[in-house]
């Protein structure tokens, strides 16, 4: 049962591969397991689980998120791409940072793991790379269209979680260090499909 719900959830039919069905796995089993037995086991799961299988996770939100930055003038055009793609990149590192800290996982929901991540990400970058006003519209979109105030205690405690959790980072144009030694060139296609130890292998062109 838990194989279907699985397959179910991420499961892909490539190459003209056949699907696997309940019936394949009643097949595999020899006869040890029939079709009712399994949908009746996996309808328990569910239920036990309160069909929580699938949520989203904060590297999607953050995705979601950067959907909110501010449309710029032309004179900030090349600015404001770059601090872009530098902010998800940075979000991101924080939000891969967050998978080795249990209680984010335990106490704290997906959403705020990556406005907290943003923030973080936000603070890193000046003003030169980031002017203030698309740095306030960028923030303020999010906090609008999540109804999370800024001053939230639980932002603010996340926030600083992460920030215990992470070397110090140092950035230098595309690129970020970190106090350990590790380099993220943001102008490598390599270092930009996925941050380290990603869990969502996605990439944001700015």
């Amino acid at each position: 049962a838990c194989i279907l719900i699985a397959i179910k959830i991420e499961g892909c039919n490539e190459g003209g591969h056949k699907p696997v069905t309940i019936h394949t796995l009643v097949h595999l089993s020899c006869g040890v397991f029939s079709v009712e037995s399994i949908r009746a086991t996996e309808e328990g799961i569910l239920f036990t689980l309160q069909w929580k299988v699938n949520p989203p996770i904060a590297s999607h939100v953050i995705y979601e998120f950067m959907q909110l930055f501010p449309a710029y003038e032309s004179h900030y055009d090349d600015v404001c791409r770059n601090a872009r793609t530098l902010i998800y990149e940075l979000s991101r590192y924080f939000v891969d940072l967050s998978v080795c800290v249990a209680r984010l996982a335990m106490d704290h929901k997906a959403s705020t793991v990556a406005l907290a991540s943003i923030m973080n990400a936000v603070e890193l970058i000046d003003n030169t790379s980031l002017p203030h006003a698309v740095r306030k519209s960028f923030l303020t979109n999010i906090f609008d269209a999540t109804n999370i105030k800024e001053e939230s205690r639980q932002i603010y405690e996340v926030c600083m979680i992460l920030k215990e959790s992470c070397p110090a980072i140092v950035i230098d144009g595309d690129t970020f260090y970190t106090q350990d030694g590790t380099k993220e060139d943001l102008g490598d296609s390599s270092h930009r499909k996925t941050s380290p130890a990603c869990v969502s292998g996605r990439s944001f062109q700015g």
